[in-house]
């Protein structure tokens, strides 16, 4: 059963819910009542300018049209003063406007040109109005603006144009009322429009929370028959008053009285199942341990002949693994005698070629060390050569000096000739330059000519290097020749040693042959005999934990059912179940 606090605290949190709800209700209400305020204030808010708007409109054409007709002749404006046809008529308009403003509460004011000739608005009389409004206004046309600023306040201004007597514009007639008035009255009507919304909006919250009082008492019943359901309690008896309301509230009544009785029912079908299970169990673990004896007794006996078989078969597969590896060693013996067989024939081979090479390099050497020492002489007689260049460069060079030694004499011996050893001069000039240019050409031969002599000298230390490494590489090659003799000999005994090694080899494999077929045969058999026992002692092994999970279960099986009694010892169910029908309320 539920505590006193827990019914308290259910039936708190059942009034804060349907409080909730209320308020959620009242909230909408309240929006929309904001929105209809704020929609209303602003039609009325332009209701309003539309009425001040006709208002300054009608006021201002009656202005006009009263100053107009009052007076005959043509509007001047003179020392500050209005004149209508020569009369001034300043101070009675003026006295008329204060009448008119007294009257209505609307400003008025008489504009000349641009400037504020009378008014009502003292301070403004004298000062012109803004160039926007004088275009408009003097070019003809009605001029409205709910905020015009005069003298610092705004106002609703309304402007026509002021004509002569010949419908010749001369000015302005002007009406105004000051923007606090209209903003006051529209301030008001909000207000008003707000409270009585304000009002409504209270006295549908009290109705809503006077009509949920029988609401509380029905939450109230029904609350305390769940919080008996929820301790456990299915014998509860609904409220019948509950049950025989026609709204959601007498829905769940009856199904909870419904949900109560099939409950119970179940409850005590499942007590009596819980029964039937127990002794279910008891009667399964029973049986299940006397199985598990009998198998774990064939289990041991199927296991020690499991070992031995296993043992043998061990054996055996130990012998026939040292057979095959017999047999693999014999294999690789022949694999390498093979190999070296072929090894001492490729060697035998490779020295017959080798040497004949070595024969035709001995030949070779002897073609080139022919054609080194042909060269070597061909040096020599270019380094000759070159020598006698040298000594032709130098002839030419004592001559090209003895030239330019004459040449000068010639340019001297003219130079004293004067007119008439002018031509001589130019011939000595042409020698003079004669002479630098065969000296410059022996310069540069003699740089040539160096170069080549000591070319020739590295050539000729060259190519006495090469016959050197020539006669080396001869004696060389004929050692070469004695040792591949040797390696001939050698590789003809390495073929007779491999072809007796190849013959017990043979005669190894096939006694390795007929060893392993019967290790085969045993092993089969062994490994069958293995198999078997194996596969024996697993099935009981597996029949063993069968038993074991059986009886297991059948424990848990117990332990479960001894549980659900437990359990159900905290339900309450009713003796009898009626039948209840649910009443159709759509």
């Amino acid at each position: 059963m539920p505590s006193m606090g827990g019914t308290q605290a259910m039936a708190s949190a059942k009034s804060s819910l349907v409080t909730r709800m209320i308020l959620a209700v009242l909230a909408v209400i309240a929006a929309a009542c904001i929105i209809i305020t704020v929609i209303g204030v602003t039609s009325a808010r332009s209701m309003i300018n539309d009425m001040t708007e006709e208002e300054l409109h009608v006021a201002t054409t009656q202005l006009a049209s009263q100053v107009t007709n009052e007076y005959d002749g043509a509007w001047a404006f003179e020392n500050g003063a209005l004149y209508k046809g020569g009369e001034n008529v300043q101070a009675e308009l003026t006295q008329e406007m204060d009448a008119l403003k007294a009257e209505t509460g609307i400003e008025y004011s008489l504009i000349y040109g641009k400037t504020r000739a009378a008014s009502t608005i003292k301070d403004q009389i004298g000062k012109d109005v803004s160039d926007a409004v004088a275009e408009t206004v003097l070019g003809g046309k009605a001029y409205f603006n709910p905020d015009v600023v005069i003298g610092g306040e705004p106002y609703y201004g309304y402007y026509l144009p002021l004509k002569n007597d010949d419908g010749t514009i001369v000015g302005m007639a002007f009406t105004g009322r000051p923007a606090s008035d209209i903003q006051a009255a529209i301030v008001g009507m909000a207000v008003k429009e707000g409270l009585v919304l304000v009002v409504v909006l209270v006295l549908i919250g009290l109705a809503g929370f006077a009509a949920s009082k029988p609401l509380h008492a029905a939450m109230d019943r029904i609350n305390g028959a769940v919080q008996q359901m929820a301790g456990g309690n299915f014998a509860v008896d609904i409220d019948p008053s509950a049950s025989a309301r026609n709204d959601e509230i007498g829905e769940l009544s009856r199904s909870m009285e419904l949900i109560s009785d099939k409950l119970s029912a179940a409850i005590r079908k499942i007590a009596e199942l819980s029964a039937s299970v127990r002794k279910a169990g008891d009667d399964m673990n029973d049986s299940a341990t006397k199985a598990n004896r009998a198998t774990q007794q064939v289990s041991h006996a199927v296991e020690e002949i499991a070992h031995g078989a296993q043992d043998q078969a061990e054996s055996v597969q130990k012998s026939a693994d040292n057979a095959n590896h017999i047999g693999m060693g014999i294999g690789d013996l022949n694999d390498n005698v093979e190999r070296l067989r072929g090894l001492a024939d490729d060697m035998k081979a490779a020295c017959t070629t080798a040497d004949r090479n070595m024969k035709d390099l001995l030949a070779q050497n002897s073609t080139v060390t022919a054609s080194v020492d042909s060269i070597g002489s061909v040096i020599d007689e270019t380094s000759d050569g070159v020598k006698n260049i040298e000594e032709s460069t130098s002839a030419i060079k004592a001559i090209a000096d003895q030239t330019n030694l004459l040449s000068l004499n010639a340019s001297i011996e003219a130079a004293r000739a004067g007119e008439a050893g002018r031509g001589f001069s130019v011939v000595a000039s042409e020698i003079q330059k004669l002479s630098t240019q065969s000296q410059e050409a022996v310069e540069k031969i003699n740089a040539i000519v160096a170069k080549l002599a000591q070319s020739s000298e590295e050539s000729k230390t060259n190519m006495e290097s090469l016959r050197t490494a020539f006669t080396a590489q001869n004696e060389g090659i004929g050692g070469v020749r004695e040792n591949l003799a040797s390696m001939t000999t050698s590789a003809d005994a390495v073929a007779e040693a491999a072809a007796k090694t190849a013959g017990l080899s043979a005669t190894m494999d096939d006694a390795k042959n007929r060893l392993t077929g019967e290790i085969e045969s045993l092993s089969a058999i062994s490994e069958e005999n293995a198999a078997s026992t194996e596969e024996t002692s697993a099935s009981m092994n597996e029949l063993a934990a069968s038993f074991q999970t059986i009886q297991t279960a059948a424990d848990e099986l117990k332990t479960l059912a001894a549980q659900l009694d437990d359990e159900l010892k905290f339900f309450k169910v009713k003796k009898s179940v009626k039948h209840l029908l649910v009443r159709n309320t759509t």
